[in-house]
Order: structure tokens, then C-alpha cells, then sequence
């Protein structure tokens, strides 16, 4: 049976309308539109319904609407403030709804992306580094940075992240660069600095010196322990090491050692350092005076070292490992030479 229009019990078929909320970015280099989940929607029209939240897809329908003008409201809150930018909120849209008909509302809001590429010197990507982003809401001084994510970069060497706050950012890679000996030598029994720079780690971190042969970096010396100072992006490890005559005997088969400086997977090895070890050297004339000359040691290996003696006495400073074989004196008669050679102090009598 017809429906009587002037009756005022008959309706028109109600309408409804559906919101949408994306966020967008052009200048993205991988440009992609986001569903905004959760974002607080309000409808005010002939039809008043309760507000409600976009589902996953960032859509929210309002169905059963008497046909009319409905002005619609979007805000983002909480933590999707700290994801898209609502700074401005997006502008209220009004629009017809019609009799059996579904209008839709479009709202677009912006994201932000950040990127940064790793090469090497000869711009050569960097796969798989260790990093940590930070991110500060303002970037104003003092800067208050908070870590943001922390991972490794990509097979093309990017760091890649969007949707992400807006801010400052802070790229900080994990590494251990720049290993220091704190001299050209190391003596046996006397000790030596080791340092070496660390970033992206957190100060107190635990960091190892690990003190190698130089010609086989399997045979392990000694191991030093110790914490990262300085600060998350300028930080340092640094020690001592003594290397003791019974740490060297059997462990040193060469001459030189190097250290491997670590913090968690990240490690870095040191220059060679040769080593060396003290002869304490004694002459006498025949008659039991001091004498005063330079002496030249003949190596085990074809190399020779040198010494002086003051009043009597000086030090040869032998590569650690390497033997006497033979002695010049740079006098004509009969010399006592009293000196170390891997033992108890010895006195030989030599021509010169």
C-alpha cells in the first residue's frame, strides 16, 4: 500500500556517511597512505548520533541518518599525536547526506618520515651497522634526546622510519673505532694504556681489551675488562695492561702484540705494538772498574739492539722472544759483561 507523503508519520529512507582519516606526505620517497586507527570522530546533523573511534582501516560509519547537512570532526589524541602531525587538527567538513545514500568524508593529515643513508669513504653502502636513532619533541638547547629505536641498516645501507614523531633526530652508530696504544713500545713488567673511542653504546657498558699475538690473532695473550665512559654518542673504553714476564712466556711467540678492543659485537684491532723486554747490562775493565762504552747485541734473528753504560751499568732493550747470540764491544782489552738474557743476572768475561 502507498505511504501517504502528507501523512506525518511517513519518513524518507534515512541515509549515512562514512569517515576516513589517511595521512599523507608527498615528499615521502616511498609515498603511502595510512588508515589512522583510532582517531575521535563527532557527526552533528539532523540525526545526532554518539561519537566514536576509526577501526583499523581508519574508517568509521554512521548509518541511520535522516537526510540533511552533517558537519563532521576529526581530532587526533594522545598517542597519535606523537604519530601523525595534529598540529593543526584537521578542519571540521560539512556535506549533504541523502536519502539512501552513503556520503563520504575524506580527511587527510599529515606524517612525517625520516631516512639517512651509511657509506663508506668511497660512498659504498653499509650494510647491517648497528645503530640507535634518538629523537627530541623540540631540539632546543639542552637537548633532551630519547632512543627511539635502535637496529642495524639495511642491505642498501638506509634507515628508514614512517611514520615517526616530529622533532630532531639524532643518528647514532654503534661502533668502536680509533684503538690507541699510549706508547710506540711496550716493555715487559711495565704497564701500557689502551684505549680506544666507542658510540652508540650506554656509558657503563662492559667493553673488553683482549691482547693478542700480532702474527696469530687466535692465540690470546691476556684480557683486560672494563666499562664504556663518556656519553651514548662521544663515549671511550680505555685500561691498563702490564705485560708480565709470565703472561708473555708461552703466550708472545712473536715480537709484536695488537689489542681487539669490544663492546658487545662490535670490536676493532689495534696497530701492532712491538714488545720488548730489559737487559740490565753491567762492565768492568779487568781491574773491577765501571766502564763506560756501547754495545751492540747480534740477534737470534739477524736483527741487533744497542745499549750504553753509564758508570758500569745500562739497559739493552731486546725485541721480547729474540736471543743473544753474540756481543761486539767497542774496546781493544779484556771486558767483563755482566747482563740478563732471559734468566738470573750473568758475568762473562770477554775479549774485546
Amino acid at each position: 500500500m502507498p505511504k501517504d507523503v502528507d501523512d506525518p508519520k511517513a519518513k524518507c529512507p534515512v541515509g549515512s556517511l562514512e569517515v576516513e582519516v589517511v595521512a599523507v606526505n608527498d615528499t615521502d620517497p616511498e609515498p603511502q597512505r595510512i588508515p589512522v586507527a583510532g582517531a575521535s570522530t563527532k557527526v552533528n546533523g539532523p540525526t545526532k548520533p554518539a561519537g566514536a573511534k576509526t577501526d583499523e582501516a581508519g574508517t568509521r560509519k554512521y548509518p541511520g541518518l535522516d537526510p540533511g547537512a552533517y558537519t563532521v570532526s576529526v581530532r587526533l589524541e594522545g598517542a597519535l599525536l606523537e604519530r601523525f602531525d595534529g598540529d593543526p587538527q584537521p578542519p571540521d567538513q560539512t556535506k549533504t547526506v541523502k536519502s539512501a545514500e552513503n556520503q563520504h568524508y575524506l580527511f587527510e593529515v599529515p606524517y612525517h618520515w625520516v631516512e639517512y643513508k651509511v657509506h663508506d669513504g668511497k660512498n659504498h653502502p653499509l650494510p647491517n651497522v648497528p645503530y640507535k636513532l634518538n629523537h627530541s619533541k623540540t631540539g632546543k638547547s639542552p637537548v633532551v634526546w630519547t632512543k627511539l629505536e635502535e637496529g642495524k641498516t639495511k642491505p642498501d645501507g638506509r634507515i628508514y622510519r614512517k611514520p615517526t614523531p616530529k622533532g630532531a633526530y639524532e643518528l647514532v652508530i654503534k661502533a668502536v673505532s680509533n684503538p690507541k696504544w699510549g706508547a710506540g713500545e711496550a716493555v715487559a713488567d711495565e704497564a701500557i694504556q689502551m684505549s680506544a673511542t666507542v658510540t652508540g653504546f650506554d656509558p657503563g657498558a662492559d667493553a673488553t681489551f683482549q691482547i693478542l699475538d700480532a702474527v696469530s690473532l687466535g692465540r690470546t695473550i691476556d684480557t683486560v675488562a672494563t666499562k664504556v665512559g663518556g656519553r651514548v654518542e662521544e663515549g671511550y673504553m680505555k685500561a691498563s695492561w702490564t705485560p708480565k714476564d709470565k703472561i708473555l712466556r708461552g703466550n708472545l711467540i712473536s715480537s709484536k702484540a695488537v689489542f681487539r678492543a669490544k663492546v658487545g659485537s662490535e670490536e676493532v684491532l689495534s696497530a701492532p705494538l712491538p714488545v720488548f723486554k730489559k737487559e740490565e747490562v753491567s762492565c768492568l775493565d779487568q781491574d773491577g772498574e765501571n766502564v763506560d762504552i756501547a754495545i751492540k747485541f747480534h740477534l737470534s734473528d739477524g736483527d741487533k739492539a744497542y745499549a750504553i753504560t753509564n758508570e758500569g751499568s745500562g739497559n739493552a732493550r731486546i725485541p721480547w722472544g729474540r736471543t743473544v747470540v753474540r756481543v761486539e764491544l767497542l774496546r781493544v782489552d779484556y771486558t767483563r759483561l755482566k747482563f740478563e738474557a732471559g734468566g738470573p743476572l750473568r758475568l762473562c768475561l770477554l775479549p774485546g
